[in-house]
């Protein structure tokens, strides 16, 4: 084999590899250049890299996986709150209804029954609604004087004076 030969089939061979590394998509894309929205950079919150001054398509690739992660941590975050939520509502919901039917027996005890109305009939009624029905809620009622409400005396007075001075 001559020198010269050798020396040819060497510089093949380096061509050829290089053409080969030109070639596989790694290279490729680091020299393929791209315009990145600038809504990805706000998304994912980290600034994109550039090589020789211009983003390359695999930094664009690079933030695409970045981008899903976000998402997928940010739908992560939103579970947990919904399911946090969820258990507090459960918690206050069954502390809650407790209290609503204790207050509706006071009430019934009290009143009446909520479903019966204010009613002046024993049957059923509370106690103070059978307590106004036996006492007389109208005499109760008449015994209550207001401010500038007039005794039957006193209007008889201003009668008897209205009709003296016409």
């Amino acid at each position: 084999m001559k020198k010269h030969d050798w020396k040819a089939g060497m510089l093949l061979l380096l061509a050829m590899a290089c053409i080969a590394g030109l070639s596989c998509s790694q290279y490729a894309d680091m020299a393929t250049p791209v315009v990145l929205a600038p809504e990805i950079q706000e998304y994912t919150g980290v600034e994109i890299p550039q090589w020789i001054g211009f983003t390359t398509l695999h930094f664009y690739k690079q933030e695409v996986r970045r981008v899903n992660i976000v998402h997928d941590r940010k739908q992560i975050k939103l579970k947990r709150l919904m399911q946090d939520d969820k258990l507090d509502y459960s918690i206050v919901h069954s502390i809650q209804i407790p209290a609503v039917e204790q207050a509706e027996l006071l009430q019934g005890t009290i009143v009446g029954a909520s479903e019966k109305g204010l009613s002046m009939l024993p049957g059923g009624a509370g106690l103070l609604t059978l307590g106004v029905g036996l006492f007389g809620g109208g005499a109760i009622g008449r015994k209550i004087k207001r401010p500038g409400d007039l005794s039957p005396e006193e209007v008889d007075a201003k009668i008897a004076k209205e009709k003296a001075s016409a």
